[in-house]
């Protein structure tokens, strides 16, 4: 691979959902995967077709988009069950690939549905157009927001959509999304304020003219848009991602008449200044990335741009909407892939690594790693404003502008910060108004390319009293969970603060340190200041003599280390299991439980690598073991219950070493 396309292959996220790279297949006509145009149904061709696109190292597929009300036969999306049953047989085999599945929903094309010649026949004729409606209704398929001529033809006018019919199809939106939610399905797309379709033509002044609470001004012409994120949501819950197919600009000069490159013109659609203003209103309401690009079905070339349109025809515009929103921002449209992963390269605080949140139990070294950022961050680039402050400090400072009066002054000071590091964020919890302050900091730094690293005692999962807006941005960037230094890594540790303090220790004191203070980094630290302390004090040389003092004296921990054997009793113990149970293929829940818990403490308690915990534990591969651990540690986040019963097992742990 040539390596100026790296870019493209760094992950990122759509609110909680990580995505392996930037590859992004948006979607195109006979690609769908639930019918189109026939009876809906779960397509095994379009699925066929979806896959081999996920093998080739796609990381976000969108099949075509599916209509929550099928204009043939008039079929709603969320009343065909067993179509949700087949695609939840078949969602396994596309995970395998690593690559993740949005489906996108449309309300349908309105006066942008395209008119043959035999429905204009259907339509004109009394009796064809009674005789054909229970298959092809016209008159509710090319429904709008306000009376419009259709884009195709003057003979089928567009009617105005009635209050009841956008309700139904909100409620369709909501339903459809939670069946492919349930059905494991990572997220859906809404095919709303996009190329003139029927969500759009709500959100267009030249089209809607109603006078009713889905017209006229700004929020009510997008509140359709606005209502169908908000029932998904609502229904899906907060954590299930909805992007946006988003038309940066309409391009449109008038009904039927769209706007070349580098021509000057009127636009009567949705301009730079009104798109500014609602890519941030679009992501306030819920919406968890847009999918850009220009035009409307009037200027329909800018969309789905043919050899003539220039390459990239759509990047200028999609990279400035970008600077008004904080959420993740795809461009399609004749991308070529160079400039795609250079635009990438230059916006580094956009990956998935910002904010950076690392969290750990007490003594895991999260102040010592975000203070080794923040010190490398300024060693590289000595311009940049890096500021580390405990989140108690940030509270206090807070509160002293609030009673002096100069809050404005203590949020502008922040707001001119490069690199903001948060320590112990957790003790913002249950502070309304120090958290209201941080969000628009947050905001702020963020959406200006600025790096936020924040430090936890827990999960974001597991803040209580945290305002949801925040914990979804918590989550935005990368969030690692910190656990007990290896002993390689205490003695890295070590080394790099008697370094950093200009001291001299022996390597052999270092080895031994590091092999047996084994519980915190802080313990670590405290150990190398008794040992100078003592040092200086009785004019002693540093040497392992000393060091074997300290540690015996300070941190009493000549206890026994942990083995697998000790960690397969104890669980084994616990689950009432024969030792011998782990060891077989058994698939019952109560033995794969047993084993994972078992190879997720080798992990934590022992230094083997995950070969050989694999080894000794059901002789099993690495991949084996580290999906144990991810397994474990997923469920220690979102069950109490499950944690409580690993809390016992570990106490029993420590009890028998």
């Amino acid at each position: 691979m040539d390596a100026k396309l790296a870019p493209l292959f760094t992950p990122w996220k759509i609110g909680s959902c990580e995505i392996k790279n930037r590859v992004v297949l948006t979607s195109m006509g006979g690609t769908n995967l639930l019918g189109w145009m026939e009876r809906n149904h779960f397509d095994e061709a379009g699925a066929r077709f979806i896959l081999e696109v996920a093998k080739n190292n796609a990381g976000l597929v969108l099949p075509g988009c599916q209509p929550v009300y099928n204009p043939m036969f008039g079929q709603w999306l969320h009343k065909n069950e067993k179509m949700y049953q087949d695609l939840a047989a078949w969602m396994p085999e596309f995970h395998k690939t690593g690559a993740k599945l949005f489906v996108q929903l449309t309300a349908g094309f309105g006066r942008s549905f395209t008119i043959s010649k035999l429905m204009e026949t259907l339509y004109t004729n009394k009796l064809l157009r009674v005789i054909s409606k229970p298959f092809m209704n016209l008159d509710k398929i090319t429904a709008t927001a306000s009376p419009s001529p259709n884009r195709w033809s003057d003979k089928v006018p567009s009617r105005e959509m009635t209050k009841a019919e956008i309700r139904e199809m909100i409620d369709s939106f909501a339903k459809s999304a939670k069946l492919l939610k349930d059905a494991g399905v990572d997220g859906v797309e809404i095919h709303a304020v996009h190329e003139g379709y029927l969500l759009d033509q709500f959100t267009l002044k030249y089209v809607n003219h109603r006078s009713d609470e889905y017209g006229g001004s700004f929020e009510n012409r997008y509140r359709f848009a606005v209502e169908v994120v908000q029932a998904i949501k609502e229904l899906c819950g907060d954590e299930f991602p909805v992007s946006l197919r988003y038309s940066v600009l309409s391009k449109t000069k008038d009904f039927r008449s769209g706007a070349l490159p580098g021509e000057a013109y009127d636009e009567v659609g949705r301009d730079m200044e009104e798109s500014e203003r609602a890519a941030k209103y679009l992501q306030d309401a819920g919406y968890d990335m847009l999918n850009c690009d220009n035009g409307t079905y009037d200027a329909w070339y800018w969309a789905h741009p043919p050899i003539y349109m220039p390459e990239n025809c759509n990047l200028e515009d999609v990279e400035h909407i970008r600077k008004f929103v904080d959420i993740p921002v795809v461009c399609a449209g004749r991308l070529d892939p160079f400039v795609a992963a250079e635009a990438v390269a230059q916006n580094p605080a956009g990956t998935a690594f910002n904010p950076l949140f690392l969290y750990g139990a007490s003594g895991v070294g999260k102040t010592h790693l975000a203070n080794a950022i923040g010190t490398k961050i300024k060693e590289l680039y000595a311009d940049k404003r890096v500021l580390y402050v405990s989140a108690h400090l940030f509270q206090v400072q807070y509160t002293d502008s609030v009673r002096n009066n100069t809050t404005n002054d203590f949020i502008n000071f922040y707001q001119t910060i490069d690199v903001l590091i948060i320590d112990d964020i957790q003790e913002f919890a249950g502070v309304t108004k120090t958290q209201n302050t941080f969000f628009h900091i947050f905001n702020h730094l963020h959406q200006n390319g600025k790096q936020l690293i924040l430090t936890s005692d827990r999960a974001p999962v597991l803040l209580q009293g945290m305002e949801e807006r925040l914990l979804t941005r918590f989550k935005w960037g990368m969030v690692a969970e910190l656990e007990k230094p290896t002993v390689e890594l205490r003695k890295n540790i070590l080394r790099n603060k008697i370094h950093r303090d200009g001291l001299q220790f022996p390597p052999e004191v270092i080895d031994y340190i590091a092999e047996n203070v084994n519980e915190s980094v802080r313990d670590l630290e405290g150990i190398v200041i008794a040992i100078m302390a003592r040092s200086t004090i009785f004019n002693k040389e540093i040497d392992l003599d000393l060091a074997q003092h300290i540690v015996h004296g300070v941190v009493h921990n000549e206890t026994k280390a942990v083995t697998i054997d000790d960690i397969l009793k104890v669980v084994c113990k616990h689950f009432d299991l024969e030792a011998s149970a782990i060891h077989t293929k058994s698939r019952k829940r109560e033995v794969v439980q047993a084993r994972q818990i078992a190879m997720y403490l080798a992990k934590n308690y022992t230094d083997f690598s995950t070969s050989k915990i694999g080894k000794f534990i059901g002789n099993k591969d690495h991949a084996t073991v580290l999906h144990a651990c991810k397994t474990v540690k997923g469920q220690l986040e979102v069950d109490k219950s499950f944690q409580a019963e690993v809390q016992e097992i570990e106490s029993l742990l420590k009890k028998k070493a």
